[in-house]
């Protein structure tokens, strides 16, 4: 059973008053930089985010016939209420909150991956590769917890549905590099090359519905789905207001990029409480010239 595969679930109280998660689930959380979690859509609102998601899909180009893995930026689907509407479900913003440690924080970006056959995986297995997200941003902070991604899963995904694989305990050389004053990529590569040696792998199994929250410490790689069922993901960014380490310059995938007109179409998919997690404005306007409320 797929469910037995859940591991580092966290238990939240979701009320109108408490929200957070509690300290020791908190520090595990940030101490694996990972997490799985069971499911949190119900059925009707996962039919209506799949058939929004096959919409998008079948309505853009397909991906290299070498790698059809069908994605699908931000820009593509922000007038797709079912799939905006995501990014404010109460237990997102609570595994966000508790992955960074503050409400203020807002969304990003994302994409739509679906994944059939993939073609024939790399000399490790997989299309990606072991790799650690931090090195896609070269001159970051990587000191700063600022940064979190989100993927939910609209079909149940196993080892043979192509489960991303996971590192356990990868992101804690990084973070005892930082205290000792080193390179935060000191000794990773060592780890990276011995991942497949591995006893105990991990995967990141979840029923649909459930999903994959990780930060960019974890070393990790695609796998080859060989099931030949989809494996259909919506992945979200978040990242603390005010944070200088944000991917890249802000591609097709971030909602900064998107015109004033297209965030305000988009923000319509979220109660009006719920907005702030959608700011209008550029990079510019929302990550540099916004005031950093995060206490001193």
């Amino acid at each position: 059973m797929i469910e037995s595969a859940i591991q580092g679930t966290l238990r939240y109280d979701i009320t109108e008053t408490d929200k957070r998660t509690d300290s020791e689930e908190r520090e595990t959380f940030l101490e694996d930089d990972y997490l799985l979690y069971d499911k949190i859509f119900e059925d009707e609102e996962l039919f209506a985010m799949r058939h929004a998601f096959e919409r998008v899909i079948e309505n853009g180009e397909d991906g290299s016939p070498k790698q059809p893995r069908m994605i699908r930026r931000v820009h593509d689907y922000y007038n797709e209420a079912a799939l905006m509407a995501c990014i404010a479900n109460p237990t997102v913003v609570a595994i966000v909150r508790a992955g960074l440690g503050t409400d203020d924080f807002i969304y990003t970006g994302g994409s739509l991956s679906r994944t059939r056959f993939t073609g024939i995986p790399d000399d490790k297995g997989g299309h990606f590769g072991w790799h650690s997200d931090m090195f896609l941003r070269p001159g970051s902070d990587y000191s700063k917890d600022d940064r979190i991604a989100i993927w939910i899963y609209l079909d149940d995904i196993s080892m043979v549905d192509g489960a991303t694989h996971l590192v356990h305990g990868s992101a804690r050389p990084a973070r005892i590099n930082i205290l000792n004053d080193r390179g935060v990529t000191y000794g990773i590569q060592d780890m990276i090359d011995a991942a497949d040696r591995l006893e105990d792998p991990t995967f990141a199994e979840a029923p649909a519905g459930g999903g994959f929250a990780f930060k960019s410490f974890i070393i990790h790689a695609l796998r080859h789905n060989v099931s030949g069922r989809p494996r259909r993901i919506i992945s979200m960014d978040f990242a603390i207001k005010g944070s200088e380490q944000i991917a890249g310059d802000g591609g097709s995938c971030h909602f900064q990029r998107l015109s004033q007109e297209q965030q305000e179409e988009a923000r319509q998919a979220l109660q009006e409480e719920m907005r702030w997690l959608l700011p209008l404005g550029n990079f510019k306007e929302v990550f540099h010239d916004l005031p950093n409320q995060l206490p001193a």
